[in-house]
Parts: C-alpha cells; sequence; structure tokens
C-alpha cells in the first residue's frame, strides 16, 4: 500500500480554535500527488471529477478529523478531498534523479525542494 499525504500542520478539528496538528507550520504550498486509489467508493468518484491519476496539486488547507481528514488544494478551493488519496511529492535539486515510487512518496523535511507541477508531469511522461 502506498504512504499517504502527512497531516503534519493540518488544522485539528477536535482541539482548541486552530490549533495545528504535530506542528504550528500550515502545510499551505505543499505538494502532493493524486493517487486515483484508497479512500470510499465516493471519495474516488468526487476526487475523478476533478483530477487524473498522477495530477500534482497545491495544498491550501488540511482539515484532520478523528477517523478521516480532508484536504482543500489552492488549484480547487472550497472542495476538500479525503487526504487518503494523496501522496506528499518531494524531489532532489537534480530532477535526472528523480524517480516516482508511488509506493516511498513521504513528507517533505527541511532543506529539501518541492518539484514544481511542470517538473513532474515532464517526468511521468518521459518514463511512461
Amino acid at each position: 500500500m502506498s504512504n499517504t499525504m502527512s497531516l503534519k500542520g493540518g488544522l485539528d478539528m477536535y482541539a482548541e480554535f486552530g490549533e495545528r496538528y504535530l506542528s504550528n507550520e500550515s502545510p499551505e504550498g505543499r505538494k502532493v500527488i493524486y493517487l486515483q486509489k484508497n479512500g470510499l467508493e465516493y471519495h474516488q468518484e468526487h476526487a475523478n471529477k476533478y483530477f487524473k491519476k498522477n495530477d500534482v496539486l497545491t495544498v491550501k488547507e488540511i482539515y484532520v478529523g478523528r477517523s478521516s481528514s480532508e484536504v482543500e488544494f489552492v488549484e480547487y478551493p472550497n472542495q476538500e478531498f479525503n487526504t487518503v488519496m494523496f501522496a506528499d511529492v518531494l524531489v532532489n535539486d537534480d530532477m535526472s534523479n528523480f524517480k516516482p515510487d508511488m509506493s516511498k512518496l513521504f513528507t517533505p523535511h527541511a532543506g529539501e525542494k518541492i518539484a514544481t507541477p511542470e517538473q513532474i508531469r515532464k517526468h511521468l511522461n518521459n518514463n511512461n
């Protein structure tokens, strides 16, 4: 099973107003990729109206719940999607070494660069 996107920094919906989950830093601007799997059937149907597999999106906000969490994207304001259908995207400075393995995507750490959607799409198209 693929790793799903990190919830770190999302708004904790069961804590005090405005408290963030595991970090005080907002997740806004983080890049994720659409896995086109996981979640309930109606979650997938909703997401498939907006995304294709491997689409790269920019996080606006994450809403962390007890049994499920939702993500809102800059590209699709006021629409929320189940976080289990997305994975964090990381790349090194050298894009020639970037080989996405959907089972090993993980959360960015300080100093790591995030690829632009154009860089990732170009790479995925060249390797398919």
